[in-house]
């Protein structure tokens, strides 16, 4: 016997000198096990497990399985099981009962077996919340998910029924707190919008926020007619989050559209409508600011989309939001409606104006409304394809799934992607943002009562969403295949957009995840108010979205939807999501073929095919191709070069100092001062301030460091995980050497550098600017007319 790495926390004992990388740890020398294929070692009085496996992990071999004995070291049996559960979290093998005891697998019957050595309240209510993953697919009934695992007899049966109905609660009074609004505003109630009287209402406060079910007439009943009947002195400006809406609204209540090319017709006309992204142009802001009434349409959708956008030209989201704000405050009236309206946007609503009163339908037109909640895997590979013909409606809130699906039904090109061409010949339409501006797309969103009749069936993206009412009857059907990018009440009303179907199919990833509260950040320099209101609404979609099956079953129950659900066997599952990884994999390989094998697009037809929204997919990786090109001036492509795209996050390398220094920042009054403040942040800690303006890099990262340097950048843990657009980083570990070292890679790489191979001797690795990111950094000065460095040459 041996000891290894006397005095650190690492220190081991080696039981056998076995010639092989496999090795088995025992958490006592004195517990009696033999293996003929691994290396035995086991802890000694000073050792803490996890270090004692990094020891190994962080160099040569590794240790596969943790050796207990809970019979005879009982105490030693606990603190291994405890510590493994949180760090280590490798199989373990208990001498007693002679069973594995899986964290990563079997995480339930692991903290069974814990809680059975060391009955705590702690480990029951572990117990409780993994079992609470369970509600509703697996089943809807506490008492049979539990009895899975402990028969009906077992001491900690009830007191485990007991834990997991509050874990279940605690779900239900988070989606009925998003679902309700404070009783701190002022609210109306009523049971048909036709008995509201809007002129009495805006006598008694100036400020009204309609919330009514989708399909009850907002805009038919009360938003129109004010246009109807607005007059030179009371003029009526109406806005919405979607252009299809706005010239919708402009055609059927006679108002004039921002879109009019008469400048005669949009300074004189009593009525106008302008979607949001456009409010800031100063001619469109004096109409907002100097109206009698302002009307804001699809409110909760229309705030979301200003304050959660990435700033861009379509977008630009500093200045609308603060035109935004300027237009509220000034307006004499202020009319906001929408059937999702909640505490957030009311809250920004109040704050501007001083008063506000809700006026609330309690109109139902749901209770006749029929859904299912199912899983979406099994969904996808095994029902979808029998009921492309019947169901006729598929709803996706992710563009890239809508795309897979397409491959997977059939309508494939020749390169082995999604095509819109090859499904229309099966008079099958796909619409989603970026063909929308193609003409059967476009047709159909102008009038889609009438287009929709032209197709069997159609796959769409939240672009035929909120505000669209197809009351003609296409299908009694609709499905709805979720990727938690809407939250519950967002994938109801694109549902919804078929009035006349009684049948929806909510087909959801039935998966969990942890969510963390949210910490406050302070931000350097100008203050953004945009960003707190960002916060609160990513808040609630990631706390309703946590647990997306079962939030959505609430949801529709407080609504009063007849709602059912549809079981599945854990075990199922397991197939099923593999195929589908395989599948997303298999897309990206012929995507990245695609491009590496595409001609090069002339820039023209590339702006033009970009700001129509006319992109074919054909087109695709044609663009992705010129766009790879224009910006790393390469002449030709490798299939590196496109995954370095994917993987790069320009956003945040813009904003390096070596990029823009801190005035040439100031000349863009439109980037997130969060971005900026994290970039400067780790160009501080992993760049350590160089400005990479020499051939070579002299910038170099000892191997010692890498965990305090991790420690250290996950210091600002959420912050990253907004401006990397990644929770997982709210809750990244890197407890070891190895762990922290491919963080540090990994987020250098996503930022444009590599961090190179450890020498031996120095122990140091140099940090070098890839040449491709070098020469976007030429690219962004170039098109942002900055002058170019002094030193612009490329690196090695």
């Amino acid at each position: 016997m041996t000891t290894i790495a006397t005095g650190l926390a690492s220190e081991h004992l080696l039981l056998n000198a076995a010639n092989t990388n496999k090795i088995t740890l025992l958490s006592n020398k004195e517990i009696q096990f033999s293996s003929t294929d691994s290396r035995l070692i086991a802890l000694s009085t000073h050792s803490e497990l996890d270090k004692v496996v990094n020891y190994y992990h962080d160099s040569v071999g590794s240790v596969t399985r943790v050796i207990i004995d809970s019979q005879s070291h009982l105490n030693t049996a606990i603190c291994v099981l405890q510590k493994n559960f949180f760090t280590t979290r490798l199989p373990v093998f208990d001498i007693k009962s002679k069973e594995t005891l899986c964290p990563k697998r079997r995480s339930t019957e692991y903290l069974l077996a814990l809680y059975n050595l060391a009955p705590r309240q702690e480990y029951l209510r572990m117990i409780a919340k993994n079992l609470s993953h369970q509600f509703p697919l697996t089943s809807m009934e506490p008492k049979e998910i539990v009895s899975k695992y402990i028969a009906r007899d077992h001491l900690i049966f009830d007191e485990l029924l007991i834990a997991l109905k509050e874990e279940i609660s605690k779900r239900k009074r988070a989606v009925d707190k998003h679902s309700s609004i404070s009783e701190s505003f002022s609210s109306k109630h009523f049971t048909k919008l036709s008995s509201i009287d809007l002129e009495q209402e805006l006598q008694q406060c100036s400020t009204l926020a309609i919330k009514a079910a989708t399909g009850t007439g907002k805009t038919k009943r009360l938003f129109g007619p004010l246009a109807l009947h607005a007059s030179e002195k009371e003029r009526v400006v109406y806005v919405s989050h979607l252009i299809a809406l706005v010239e919708q609204f402009c055609h059927d209540n006679k108002a004039t559209s921002y879109s009019s090319n008469k400048l005669n017709e949009v300074e004189n006309c009593e009525a106008f409508g302008v979607v949001i992204n456009s409010i800031y142009k100063d001619m469109f802001l004096d109409k907002l600011a100097n109206c009698h009434t302002l009307i804001i349409d699809e409110f909760e959708k229309v705030f979301k989309s200003v304050v959660c956008s990435d700033d861009n030209q379509q977008m630009q989201r500093n200045k609308v939001f603060d035109s935004l704000c300027y237009a509220i405050e000034k307006s004499p009236n202020v009319i906001v409606g929408d059937a999702d309206l909640s505490d957030i946007s009311l809250d920004f609503i109040q704050g501007l104006r001083g008063k506000l009163k809700v006026l609330h339908c309690t109109e139902n037109p749901y209770t006749n409304i029929h859904a299912t909640v199912k899983d979406k895997a099994t969904y996808l590979t095994s029902e979808i394809s029998q009921r492309l013909w019947s169901d006729k409606a598929f709803l996706f809130d992710s563009v890239n799934t809508l795309k897979r699906t397409a491959k997977a039904l059939g309508f494939v090109n020749d390169k082995n992607l999604y095509c819109e061409a090859s499904a229309l010949k099966q008079d099958v339409l796909i619409l989603h943002g970026d063909n929308k501006g193609l003409e059967e797309q476009k047709e159909l969103l102008s009038n889609p009562n009438i287009h929709i009749h032209k197709y069997r069936a159609i796959l769409v993206s939240p672009c035929l969403a909120s505000g669209f009412s197809i009351t003609s009857h296409f299908t009694n059907r609709v499905t709805v295949i979720a990727d938690k990018t809407l939250c519950p009440r967002e994938l109801i009303n694109f549902a919804r957009r078929f009035r006349s179907a009684r049948e929806i199919v909510f087909a959801v990833n039935s998966t969990k995840e942890v969510v963390t509260q949210d910490t406050p950040l302070a931000l350097k320099g100008h203050k953004q108010e945009w960003f707190n209101w960002m916060r609160k609404f990513k808040s609630r979609v990631g706390q309703l979205n946590s647990a997306l099956d079962a939030s959505l079953f609430f949801t529709l129950e407080h609504l009063g939807f007849k709602t059912t659900i549809e079981s599945h066997k854990a075990s199922d599952l397991l197939s099923v999501m593999r195929q589908l990884r395989q599948d997303s994999r298999a897309y990206f390989k012929s995507l990245v073929k695609a491009i590496l094998e595409a001609e090069d697009i002339q820039l023209s037809a590339l702006s033009t095919a970009l700001g129509s929204s006319a992109i074919i997919s054909e087109l695709e990786p044609a663009i992705i191709r010129s766009t790879i090109r224009q910006y790393y001036h390469l002449e030709t492509l490798t299939e590196e070069d496109v995954h370095f795209h994917f993987q790069f996050d320009r956003s945040i390398f813009s904003l390096l100092p070596l990029v823009r220094d801190d005035e040439e920042l100031k000349l863009d009054d439109e980037i997130n001062q969060l971005d900026v403040d994290i970039a400067q942040f780790l160009h501080s800690v992993l760049l350590l301030d160089d400005l990479f303006d020499e051939a070579k890099s002299k910038v170099f990262l000892n191997q010692d460091d890498m965990v305090s340097i991790s420690e250290k950048v996950l210091s600002k843990r959420e912050a990253l995980a907004l401006a990397f657009n990644n929770d997982k980083l709210k809750r990244k570990k890197v407890d070891s050497q190895k762990k922290a070292t491919q963080f540090i890679r990994k987020i250098l790489w996503s930022l444009g550098f590599k961090l190179g191979t450890f020498s031996p001797t120095t122990r140091r690795a140099r940090v070098s600017l890839d040449p491709r990111a070098n020469q976007y950094r030429t690219y962004i000065r170039q098109k942002l007319e900055l002058h170019l460095p002094l030193n612009d040459s490329s690196v090695e």
